[in-house]
């Protein structure tokens, strides 16, 4: 029996929109949790909200507790704009900061909902540091939509003592005041190294930070995409000649798969019904290590859309020696990391900077976008990353982007830039799409 077109693509979408109101229910409720527990506010007068995601929970507080000044912490700009135009009525009495560290308080009172889903390092590290910011006699209150939940109130027990827990239908509230200073103060920070080619680079992590502790296999095959630095001779591979000065070779162009290594992809990937046409098997080629041809050439510029600690832009840097690297997040300690490592690294190229919009056209134009977007978001983000790369590349300039699945990425560059490659890494595929000509 054939399969209406689009039916299976709708019913992904569907199912997906549910997860997301199911998820984005749960967060909402770990927040409205602290309206339940009203009674244990008190009267503070300076508060401080670490909400999940927006501004809800901080215009909550702001209008339960007329006389509180509320201050709001994001790591992520995104959100902190978004929080920002919805605190617009009660300017006078919040403050929205993006920052990698909570302001320095003193506050009498932090809230600090948690998702049961969430990053339990991250959570461990502003639990410490809620009782940090707090005046002493200070009270946190902490939430999670886990009703049955004991790790929340052993973290919270480790830095405060035992908490008192509230106990609702949808899930917990922790009650803890600050007795005294922190018997030892925990470091979230972590350093990994990792080799490529005959360089070892060291990326410095925090908690809230993508792949915290460790490389992710993407940044890795968008690493090899880029291939050797020009002059590198690879392993099994013959010489690469450096490019004639002012021939087209120097600039981005191009590249119909990889040289070695060449095989197809024995299936092609998974498409949606009515939606982009799976990948074409023949055009995906498949290699192990590197891709053998250079890349990148000693003086161009490089941009990375959404950078997390660096690596990739670090991998860049030292190919573009004589270039730039300008390394873009929208997470404020993503942005610090990528400083420290570029600093620990020696590479006085890259340059991070916190964005959340795009707008980027100041540092414009570049030779070659690099991009791993996030999953999640229905392609909203990686939309805005196709759209920034099309615009802020020069002409012949190659974006790469880092995927598991190709066939969305393919369709959209194809519209955008026309000249299209998908080659293979791995469990991953890099699409390297090339800007046009004027």
């Amino acid at each position: 029996m054939s399969r209406r077109p689009g039916t299976r693509s709708a019913k992904r979408n569907v199912r997906a929109g549910r997860r997301r109101a199911r998820v984005r229910h749960e967060r909402e409720a770990a927040e409205w949790l602290f309206v339940d527990a009203r009674e244990h506010w008190g009267s503070p007068e300076r508060v401080l909200c670490v909400p999940l995601a927006g501004g809800g929970l901080p215009a909550i507080v702001a209008e339960l507790s007329p006389q509180s000044r509320v201050d709001a912490f994001f790591l992520d700009l995104f959100h902190a704009e978004k929080a920002r135009e919805k605190l617009q009525p009660l300017r006078d009495r919040t403050e929205v900061y993006c920052q990698p560290d909570p302001p320095q308080g003193p506050y009498d009172l932090v809230f600090l909902p948690t998702d049961r889903r969430g990053e339990a390092e991250l959570a461990r590290d502003l639990v410490q540091s809620a009782h940090q910011v707090l005046r002493a006699g200070g009270r946190l209150l902490t939430s999670t939509n886990n009703p049955g939940d004991r790790w929340l109130e052993e973290v919270v027990g480790r830095c405060f003592g035992k908490p008192r827990r509230v106990a609702f239908d949808s899930g917990v509230v922790y009650v803890a005041d600050k007795t005294g200073p922190l018997k030892k103060e925990k470091d979230y920070t972590a350093e990994f190294v990792f080799r490529d080619l005959d360089r070892l680079l060291t990326v410095i992590t925090r908690p809230g930070v993508f792949c915290h502790r460790r490389l992710d296999a993407g940044a890795r095959a968008l690493i090899r995409s880029l291939g050797p630095p020009v002059g590198m001779r690879l392993p099994g591979h013959s010489d690469v000649p450096r490019p004639r000065s002012g021939s087209d070779e120097t600039l981005p162009g191009h590249v119909p798969g990889l040289v070695g290594s060449e095989q197809a992809v024995e299936h092609p990937v998974a498409g949606n019904a009515g939606g982009p046409a799976p990948v074409d098997a023949a055009l995906v080629k498949s290699a192990s290590q590197y891709c053998p041809t250079p890349r990148l050439q000693p003086a161009h510029r490089v941009l990375e859309l959404g950078c997390g600690a660096g690596a990739v832009s670090f991998a860049a840097a030292w190919r573009v020696s004589e270039g730039s690297v300008v390394a873009v997040d929208s997470n404020a300690r993503a942005v610090q990391c990528t400083q420290w490592g570029a600093e620990r690294n020696a590479l006085g190229n890259v340059r991070a900077i916190l964005n959340a919009d795009g707008h980027l056209d100041a540092f414009a134009p570049f030779d070659c976008v690099l991009t791993n977007p996030p999953y999640f978001s229905d392609y909203r983000i990686a939309e805005l990353f196709v759209d920034t790369a099309q615009r802020l590349l020069a002409p012949r300039g190659r974006l790469h982007v880092v995927t598991k699945s190709a066939d969305w990425f393919v369709d959209r560059c194809q519209r955008s830039f026309g000249t299209v490659d998908v080659e293979r890494y791995g469990e991953y595929f890099v699409v390297v799409a090339t800007k046009p000509r004027r």
